[in-house]
């Protein structure tokens, strides 16, 4: 059975969440594995790069026969990226056997649109997701 999320076309109805694969080159481990998923997510991207975690980065499980038994996972890596540009060129040099989803985050309205126009010029990238619900920020929670 073919799914149509979103205009994307999948063999599951599947994706793993934004914060997953904050670089694509994280999601090799999952090409070419007899995995239920039907799109990668990377990210989530902010227009510019941001640093690392500060302390410890945590992420339970770290595998996914660990995530499947448990049912789920969690992740507090803040929102580090390596930003659109350098996601979208480094998204472009791993070999995916699945549609790739960006996850854009930002601090601002326009910020959202100028990644979204970044990633769209790729031919990598099959759609796009907005998160703008993330707590993995020092700033709290705004509206727009």
């Amino acid at each position: 059975m073919l799914y149509n999320i979103g205009g994307i076309p999948m063999a599951w109805p599947i994706i793993l969440g934004a914060g997953f694969a904050k670089n694509p080159r994280d999601l090799l481990s999952f090409v070419g594995k007899d995995i239920p998923l039907g799109a990668y997510v990377v990210g989530s991207l902010t227009l510019e790069d941001q640093p690392e975690n500060e302390g410890a980065v945590k992420q339970w499980p770290a595998n996914w026969a660990t995530f499947l038994a448990e049912g789920g996972g969690l992740n507090c890596h803040r929102m580090q990226n390596q930003g659109t540009e350098a996601g979208v060129d480094t998204l472009e040099s791993v070999p995916l056997d699945r549609p790739a989803i960006v996850s854009h985050a930002a601090f601002a309205p326009e910020d959202y649109a100028a990644s979204m126009v970044i990633a769209d010029c790729s031919q990598s990238v099959a759609g796009h997701e907005v998160n703008v619900s993330c707590g993995n920020t020092k700033r709290q929670p705004f509206a727009y």
